[in-house]
C-alpha cells in the first residue's frame, strides 16, 4: 500500500529542514577537514621536522586561498547552479584534504630551504582552501533556494552551527584515528587524511541523491503563495524536465537569478552594512583561526 502523499503543513517543514541539516553536515565536515593537519602536526614533525615559520606557511597558504575563493566561489555557483556547484566543491576539497594523506619525499630535493613533503603539504593546504571557499557561497544558495525570508535566519543558524560542532569533534575524532589507525603500514597521521577526506566524498553522494533545485511551483508553495502540495509541485517539476535529464529521479538545474537584476560587487560595497560585516569577520576571525590552528601545537 503506498504511503499518502504528505500534507503542506508536514511536507514543507520536514523537507527544508532536513535540506538545512544537509548543508550543516558539510559544513560540520568543512571544520573537520580544515583542523585535521593541526591536530596532526606533532606526529608529522617526527617524520619531516619544520619550524613555526613552516607552521605559519601552511595556514597563510589556506586562509589566503579560502579568503579568495568566497569570491571565487560565489561565482562558480552562480555558473554552475546549486546542485552541481555544491557537488563539485565538496569533491574538490575533499581530494585535497585526502591529498595531505601522500606528502612525502620521493626523492626529491628540498624546495626553498623546505623538504619536497612539506610543499607538498602547502599545496595541499592552498587547494583545501580553494575548495573550501565555496562552501559557504553555496549554503546561502540552497537557504535562499528553498526558505522563504521569515525562516532564512533559523536555516543559517542551523547551518552554522555545523563549524562549533565540527571544531568541537574534530579533535576527539582526530584522536581515535591516531590511536587506532595505521594500516597497510601507513603512519596514522596520514589516515586521518584519507578517511576526512572519503566522508567528504560520502557527502557528495549524499547531497546528488537527495538535493533538487526547485523551480518557480515550489518557490510559490515555499513562500506560501500557493495551495498546492509541495509533494506535488515536485511531482510536477519533474514531469516538466523529464526530457531533459538522463536520471528520473533527478532535477535539471534551473539557473537561479536568471530574471533577477544582477548586482555588482562594486555597488554592494558601497553599503555600510557590507562594510560592518567586513569588519566583524576582520575582527573575529583574526582570534578564531588563531585558536584552531595554533592551540593544538601548544
Amino acid at each position: 500500500m503506498m504511503p499518502a502523499s504528505p500534507t503542506p503543513s508536514a511536507a514543507r517543514p520536514a523537507l527544508r529542514w532536513s535540506i538545512a541539516f544537509l548543508v550543516s553536515a558539510a559544513i560540520v565536515l568543512s571544520y573537520l577537514d580544515r583542523q585535521t593537519l593541526p591536530w596532526t602536526l606533532s606526529q608529522i614533525h617526527a617524520d619531516y621536522p619544520f619550524s613555526d615559520q613552516i607552521k605559519a606557511l601552511f595556514d597563510s597558504a589556506f586562509l589566503i586561498a579560502y579568503g579568495l575563493m568566497y569570491l571565487g566561489g560565489g561565482w562558480l555557483l552562480d555558473r554552475l547552479g546549486t546542485r552541481r556547484g555544491f557537488l563539485l566543491v565538496m569533491i574538490f576539497w575533499s581530494l585535497a584534504s585526502a591529498s595531505q594523506g601522500v606528502a612525502a619525499n620521493y626523492g626529491f630535493a628540498p624546495v626553498f630551504g623546505m623538504s619536497f613533503a612539506l610543499v607538498m603539504l602547502v599545496a595541499s593546504r592552498c587547494l583545501l582552501g580553494m575548495g573550501e571557499g565555496g562552501g559557504f557561497p553555496a549554503a546561502t544558495r540552497v537557504v535562499a533556494e528553498w526558505f522563504p525570508v521569515s525562516e532564512r535566519s533559523t536555516a543559517m543558524g542551523i547551518i552554522n552551527s555545523g563549524t562549533a560542532v565540527g571544531a568541537v569533534a574534530a579533535p576527539w575524532l582526530i584522536l581515535l584515528v591516531l590511536n587506532y589507525a595505521g594500516w597497510f603500514g601507513l603512519a596514522p597521521w596520514r589516515w586521518v587524511f584519507f578517511l576526512t577526506g572519503a566522508l567528504g566524498l560520502l557527502w557528495a553522494i549524499w547531497w546528488w541523491r537527495n538535493y533538487q533545485t526547485p523551480n518557480q511551483n515550489v518557490r510559490e508553495v515555499l513562500e506560501c503563495g500557493s495551495p498546492l502540495p509541495l509533494s506535488e509541485a515536485l511531482q510536477n517539476t519533474k514531469r516538466q524536465r523529464a526530457g531533459a535529464v538522463q536520471d528520473a529521479g533527478a532535477f535539471a538545474e534551473v539557473p537561479s537569478g536568471s530574471d533577477t537584476q544582477k548586482i555588482s560587487l562594486a555597488s554592494l560595497l558601497q553599503y555600510r552594512e557590507v562594510w560592518a560585516v567586513v569588519g566583524a569577520k576582520f575582527l573575529s576571525d583574526a582570534a578564531w583561526y588563531f585558536y584552531m590552528f595554533w592551540l593544538p601545537k601548544c
